[in-house]
C-alpha cells in the first residue's frame, strides 16, 4: 500500500472509522465506515485520491458512484461525502440498496478485505 493512503487510513482510523486493507497488502485501496456507512477511498499515481459511495451491486449502478477525484490532500470530509446514498447528479438510485455499516460490506468481502490493525504506540 502506497505510504500516503496509509497515512490518510490512519487517520480515518484516529477519527473513528473502521478501516478495511487488501488482505494482499498491495492494493492501492481501502473501505471504511461504522455501523452505518461504507465508504471507499483510491490512489493513483496520475489521478491522486478518488473517493467513492458504496452499494450493494447491481446491474443499474454498479458497485457505487464515484463523489471526488483528482484530490491530492484528502480530508476527513472527502471520507464522510462518500457516505451519500448517491450523488445529486445520480440517476436511477431506486436501484442503490446500502450495506448496514462496514461489518456488513466486510461479511460480503472477507476474501478481498481485512481490518486494519490499530496502530500502536511504542512502549515508553
Amino acid at each position: 500500500m502506497k505510504p500516503e493512503l496509509l497515512e490518510y487510513a490512519e487517520t480515518l482510523q484516529a477519527a473513528g472509522m473502521t478501516v478495511l486493507v487488501p488482505k494482499n497488502e498491495s492494493g492501492n485501496y481501502i473501505a471504511f465506515g461504522d455501523d452505518k456507512n461504507v465508504g471507499y477511498c483510491q490512489i493513483d499515481y496520475f489521478v491522486g485520491f478518488s473517493f467513492n459511495t458504496v452499494h450493494k451491486p447491481n446491474a443499474s449502478t454498479g458497485t457505487g458512484y464515484q463523489t471526488d477525484e483528482g484530490i491530492s490532500t484528502p480530508t476527513l470530509q472527502h471520507a464522510l461525502s462518500s457516505f451519500a446514498f448517491a450523488p445529486a447528479w445520480a440517476v436511477n438510485c431506486s436501484t442503490v440498496v446500502k450495506y448496514k455499516g462496514i461489518l456488513a460490506y466486510l461479511a460480503k468481502s472477507e476474501n478481498i478485505y481485512k481490518i486494519m490493525e490499530t496502530k500502536k504506540e511504542p512502549a515508553k
